[in-house]
């Protein structure tokens, strides 16, 4: 989808308007009107945008061929091992959040990975976790 700057500058973000992405990851289509050029598309649960978009907002997702482009395969990052002896990897962003009995899970997408990595996480194992402060 297009991006919206104005999400961005109400949230605080201190950057100049080129520097913003013009899209953002790809969402699952719900509802295909090909007479109205219209689309409704599934957002995070916390997104306040129109779930419906005109064809000109949009633009298609093309996965990487590694058999065509092979240096263009991103690499996955290191496992980082911390002091105590346990393995960390870095969060990119979470995607989704969920209740599930008294607490909350989140769908969280891992740095260098892709989307059949994701995970649910309990709100606990994210404490003082930076990609939940953004969420």
């Amino acid at each position: 989808t297009l991006d919206r700057r104005h999400e961005y500058l109400s949230k605080g973000a201190k950057q100049v308007a080129k520097f913003m992405p013009c899209f953002n990851r790809p969402y699952r289509i719900l509802v295909a009107d090909p007479m109205t050029s219209f689309y409704t598309l599934k957002l995070p649960t916390h997104s306040y945008m129109s779930l419906t978009f005109h064809v000109s907002q949009l633009q298609a997702f093309i996965v990487n061929d590694p058999m065509l482009f092979p240096t263009h395969v991103p690499t996955q990052p290191k496992l980082v091992l911390m002091p105590d002896g346990k393995l960390e990897h870095h969060i990119d962003h979470i995607i989704e959040e969920q209740y599930v009995g008294h607490g909350k899970q989140y769908l969280v997408c891992w740095s260098g990975f892709g989307p059949a990595d994701n995970e649910w996480l309990s709100w606990k194992d994210l404490d003082k976790c930076k990609a939940l402060d953004i969420w």
